[in-house]
């Protein structure tokens, strides 16, 4: 089998293709536990004092399933992969002139800065949130509050022991983030934090951010998304709904991707 063409990791549909499987895996087993078909969710996380604050981890959970296993690794590869190139991309040392040789036959000067920009604003911020809501948290000695840097960041990563609240705030903290973000950041918060408030506010943040042409079709995204379920069933989510008059539940809108 032959090996895979390096410059690939260079283009932004890789990550964006990636990103897509990952997300699928990542529903799939989601709609599988949700379902019953093995009775296994992950544990909720909680807040104890400030917001991003981990609780200790409750009692281990039975067997992961095949389908989870594979969401997870999906979701830490994407992560890792997204942070080494920044690294790579943002590399400003003395370079061997064979080394930069390889790396203008990689990718032109602006395709990486392209990258770069792509990156670190849009897929590295949605990469670590969809890890945060497949992640099992680490034992309670290795688990941190925040990521001060991104080094910390990848060695957590390497090490596939990663805190997802920890990776929330280091997303979170983040000057400015695509309505995509957003919406993630409410399935994250809806499904592993109990947090319906905080997962409102960001739901409501996304379908504002998102340009009008594509708002109906997220908020039918939403009200059929079971990731969001308790979210928008409630009063408040119908009237958030509502408020922006955006399609409510089996009103059949063109379906639209957050960007």
């Amino acid at each position: 089998m032959s090996r895979p063409d390096p410059r690939c990791r260079y283009v932004t549909d890789w990550y964006a293709v990636s990103f897509s499987l990952a997300a699928l895996s990542a529903n799939e087993w989601i709609r599988e536990s949700t379902a019953g078909a093995e009775r296994r969710a992950l544990p909720r996380l909680r807040f104890t004092g400030a917001p991003g604050d981990a609780g200790p981890a409750a009692a281990a959970a039975p067997a992961a399933s095949s389908r989870e296993l594979t969401a997870r690794d999906q979701a830490y590869a994407l992560a890792l992969a997204c942070v080494e190139m920044l690294d790579r991309l943002e590399a400003s040392r003395w370079l061997h002139p064979l080394v930069a040789l390889r790396r203008a036959w990689m990718a032109g000067r602006a395709r990486r800065r392209e990258l770069r920009a792509y990156l670190a604003d849009a897929m590295l911020p949605a990469s670590l949130v969809l890890l945060a809501g497949v992640a099992e948290e680490p034992p309670e000695e290795q688990v941190v509050a925040e990521y001060a840097t991104r080094a910390e960041l990848r060695a957590a990563l390497r090490a596939r022991s990663v805190s997802p609240l920890a990776l929330v705030r280091f997303v979170e903290c983040a000057p400015a983030r695509p309505p995509r973000v957003d919406y993630n950041l409410a399935c994250f918060y809806a499904t592993r934090m109990d947090g319906d408030r905080h997962a409102q506010a960001m739901l409501r943040r996304s379908l504002e951010r998102t340009p009008p042409s594509r708002r109906a079709g997220l908020a039918h995204r939403a009200a059929t998304d079971p990731t969001l379920s308790s979210v928008v069933t409630a009063r408040s989510g119908r009237a958030l709904l509502s408020e922006l008059e955006l399609a409510a539940p089996g009103v059949e809108q063109p379906h639209a991707q957050p960007r």
